[in-house]
């Protein structure tokens, strides 16, 4: 018997709502992910991910290289 293979399902963070469980990391991903999908990649800033993430000024450049 033929099974379609199991959907993805994306459920999305309102702002602010972060778990404290997720670290700082996941969260500026989290941000980067909701703020690309409202505003675009034009619209979209280091500053504003910052925000978003409620993460430090220096955050994105010790957790991500590059």
């Amino acid at each position: 018997m033929f099974r379609p293979a199991p959907q993805t399902l994306w459920i999305s963070v309102p702002t602010g709502m972060h778990s404290r469980a997720m670290s700082t990391s996941d969260k500026l991903v989290e941000a980067t992910r909701e703020l690309l999908w409202d505003r675009g990649y034009v619209g979209t800033s280091p500053r504003a991910i910052q925000s978003r993430a409620g993460a430090g000024q220096g955050s994105m450049y010790h957790h991500f290289s590059g």
